[in-house]
């Protein structure tokens, strides 16, 4: 009855997914399917078979068609589980893409602009990853870590910084310029990257102010 399905009989096909497809469903349901997914994956099981053409490919050498069998099902819901939880990745992403919509894209911009003024934010991102990875390569991550809100507009007074350090108020301030100086560095570096010539950096710079406000 394989041999005849594998070569293209249709009767030979309908009895033996009349014969097998209940064991399939059993086994996807203790796998922990829900009802309706293992009946769907049983018929999506079947009807993969067939258009790949694989019971074609079994032969007649000594081997069980059961154990045949139970490996295309253990394979099949193997790529179904990981496609479920790529599903579930993305769910999770398009969540959070959500959310950050919500809380960052403010209304009454166009389309273009609000593209434009992601895309600079992300820049700016990258930009502050970078000089963030070279403080704790320099076992600095305190500093970073205290003195890194400037960057993005959060200005403590340098006294409180100056307290939290331990250092003086007048170390916090030359601190403040290094890490200013080391952040437009690295924004320089970040957009060089986008761009086929250092001769551009500045115009796309004034780019990624304006789409940001000016700011």
């Amino acid at each position: 009855m394989v041999l005849r399905a594998g070569a293209g009989s249709l009767g030979a096909l309908d009895d033996l997914c009349g014969d097998y497809w209940f064991p399939i469903y059993a086994y996807l349901r203790r796998r922990g399917l829900s009802a309706e997914d293992a009946a769907e994956q049983s018929q999506e099981f079947f009807a993969g078979l067939l258009k790949r053409g694989d019971l074609g490919r079994v032969k007649r050498d000594g081997r069980r068609f059961r154990a045949w069998l139970f490996t295309a099902v253990s394979h099949q819901y193997a790529n179904h589980r990981r496609s479920e939880s790529a599903q579930r990745r993305q769910r999770i992403e398009v969540d959070d893409a959500e959310a950050r919509f919500a809380a960052q894209v403010a209304p009454g911009l166009d389309p273009e602009q609000v593209f434009a003024r992601q895309w600079a934010l992300a820049v700016l991102s990258s930009a502050r990853d970078r000089v963030r990875s070279s403080y704790e390569a320099r076992g600095q991550a305190e500093v970073f870590a205290v003195l890194g809100p400037v960057l993005v507009g959060e200005n403590a007074p340098y006294g409180e910084l100056a307290a939290v350090l331990g250092i003086t108020e007048g170390a916090v301030k030359v601190a403040v310029h290094r890490l200013r100086t080391r952040f437009g560095r690295a924004l320089r570096e970040e957009v060089a990257e986008t761009l086929d010539g250092p001769e551009e950096i500045e115009a796309e710079l004034k780019i990624l102010l304006e789409a940001l406000g000016g700011r």
